[in-house]
Formats: structure tokens, C-alpha cells, sequence
């Protein structure tokens, strides 16, 4: 049995990655057919940091960070209570969208990786898999890393406040490229980079846990719908139908599987695409984000997008935009 998203036309855009996830169940396979995805590498450097130059606040990015630590050691304070110890030879991901406090202690010498990942209205690798944190790194990734960094040593960050990192800038023209051919030499450096940013993400997904919604072919068909309605009224009544159950058995299973309520879920995925609406279409008024993401109260909207990212849509916008002094 086959299951596969549609496959959506989307512009040429820089490090472009398709991907193709083999899902095996019960001696039955399901291909999920991801339609092409971008990611598309923002920032990579190396930093070394003393005791207190990585304390950062609440910090939440509509981008994945990829961390891999050389020397000394740093902690990743994550919702839940949960701490996340960054230390040698391990790479680190923070996904897109979580909301964390960095804190340094002591000297710190790392690696990073800031990678968008843009899945369209379409499913992405994390509504797939619960990836862990923290795997091992090997010298291949050191190396690799490196590597990176002496080719591409303008990808650096200028500052280390990530409150100033000016990356709704650098996304917004990311995904605004002119469908044009680039030169060979280009094309190559882009080559570079995919392969790169494949290889990484691969290490995390060899132990990552695969949901147990994606065997399901209703509740496949549920996730691709609300990913490509989010901007309509999506009602718990009519994807419970679309997954033949009951509104309190399909509730109960999607929590099971998601950790979220249908409706949490729904409103996570929103906020996610009114973050990158503020930063691609500045020009857009709050009121409409809040009506193109699938909210009929702008008022509900900002507290909600507060709640999740500790800023009003006009505080994130202006942030999102202001440059390093």
C-alpha cells in the first residue's frame, strides 16, 4: 500500500532538498512522499565564548540550530523543566519554533548551524518523527564543519545576541530568490551545502522515533489536511470524521501520538505561519496575519502568539528587523 502527499510545484530555490521517507509497519510499507523541501542554511560559523556570553533569555527561532561542541560545556534550559547539557564530541538540535534559555558557565568553544526548513503547506519531518536533542558526533562531522566554515566564512553571525541576528532578513530574500540560473560555481557551493545539511540531519533521524500516526493512512490524511487548511475553519468534528472515529477517540489519540490537542496543534502550526507571514510580508497588517493563518479574533490571535513567543506580532516584527549596532 502506497500513501502520498501531492506533489506541489514550488519555485527553484537555494539548497534544495528533496526527500523521500521510507516508513516500514506491520510488513506493510508506506511511502510518504514528501513534495520537495528547502533547507536552506542562514547563519554557520564557530564561536568561542567565556563564562556568561551565551546567556540568552527566551529564545525562540522560526529556524532548526545545530550545534556541535569541541570544548567545554554549556546548558540548554528547554520547557518542561527540562535541561539539555551541551558537551564535546555530541552535535545538539534545537528545533525551530521551542522556546529556550541558553546559559554558559563557563568557556565554550562550538560549532553552528542555523537551517530553515520550509515544507510548504505539506508535512514536515517533524510531524513524522520525535527527534531526539543529542547524538554522538563523530570526527566526520568535525571535520565537516570546519570545512564549512572556511568556505563559506561570510555565513558567520555578526552578533551574538540572537535577538539581533537580523534573520527575517536573510530568510525573507532566501525565499524570495529570482528563478534564474545561477552559475556552475554557485550551484556547486549550493551542492555543498545540501549535502552538508543532509548528513547532519540524517545523524539525528538514524535514532529519531517514528509516530505512530504515520501507519495510519486516515491519520495521514488528516495531518496533510490541516496543514494545507490552516487558513480555514478547521473543526475537531470533521477531522475526527476524516479519520473515522469519534471526536474524543481521535482527541485521545492525537495527544497520544503528538503530545498536543488537535486544536494545540492546530494553533501551533498557525503561529509558525504568521511568524514567517511577519517576516516575508512586513507590509501585511496584524489583523490580516491573523486572518490568512485561519483566526476570525485578532485580539485572540496576539494574546495567543504572546503566549508562544513571549512577543506581540508588532514587538516580533520589530525585533525580527533590527540590526546589529
Amino acid at each position: 500500500m502506497k500513501i502520498t502527499v501531492e506533489n506541489r510545484t514550488k519555485r527553484a530555490k537555494a539548497l534544495h532538498i528533496p526527500l523521500l521517507l521510507i516508513i516500514f509497519a506491520a510488513k506493510v510499507h508506506y511511502a510518504i512522499h514528501i513534495p520537495p523541501m528547502s533547507f536552506q542554511v542562514l547563519n554557520l560559523g564557530f564561536d568561542h565564548l567565556e563564562r556568561g556570553q551565551w546567556n540568552w533569555q527566551n529564545v525562540s527561532s522560526p529556524f532548526i540550530r545545530i550545534y556541535c561542541v569541541t570544548q567545554g560545556e554549556a546548558c540548554v534550559h528547554l520547557p518542561g523543566n527540562s535541561l539539555l547539557r551541551l558537551t564535546p564530541e555530541h552535535l545538539y538540535m534545537i528545533p525551530a519554533g521551542m522556546l529556550h534559555t541558553n546559559e554558559c558557565t563557563q568557556s565554550f568553544d562550538h560549532y553552528y548551524l542555523h537551517v530553515y526548513e520550509e515544507a510548504d503547506s505539506s508535512i514536515s519531518l517533524f510531524d513524522c518523527y520525535d527527534f531526539p536533542l543529542e547524538v554522538e558526533a563523530r570526527p566526520l562531522h568535525t571535520e565537516l564543519l570546519a570545512n564549512l566554515c572556511r568556505e563559506f566564512p561570510q555565513a558567520g553571525l555578526s552578533t551574538r545576541d540572537p535577538s539581533l541576528y537580523g534573520h527575517a532578513i536573510e530568510l525573507a530574500q532566501q525565499l524570495h530568490k529570482p528563478t534564474t540560473v545561477s552559475p556552475p560555481e554557485t550551484v556547486a557551493q549550493q551542492m555543498l551545502l545540501s549535502s552538508s545539511v543532509q548528513l547532519l540531519m540524517g545523524e539525528f533521524l538514524k535514532q529519531a522515533r517514528q509516530l505512530r500516526w504515520t501507519h495510519n493512512k486516515r491519520m495521514l490524511k488528516v495531518q496533510e489536511h490541516i496543514h494545507a487548511h490552516l487558513d480555514e475553519s478547521l473543526e475537531i468534528g470533521t477531522l475526527a470524521a476524516m479519520a473515522c472515529l469519534t471526536p474524543g477517540s481521535f482527541t485521545r489519540l492525537f495527544k497520544q501520538e503528538l503530545g498536543l490537542s488537535p486544536l494545540q496543534y492546530i494553533n501551533q502550526k498557525r503561529i509558525e505561519q504568521a511568524r514567517l507571514l511577519l517576516i516575508t510580508q512586513p507590509t501585511m497588517q496584524v489583523q490580516d496575519v491573523a486572518y490568512a493563518t485561519g483566526f476570525s479574533d485578532p485580539a485572540y490571535f496576539v494574546r495567543l502568539f504572546h503566549a508562544k513567543t513571549g512577543h506581540t506580532p508588532l514587538q516580533y516584527k520589530k525585533q525580527a528587523f533590527s540590526k546589529p549596532t
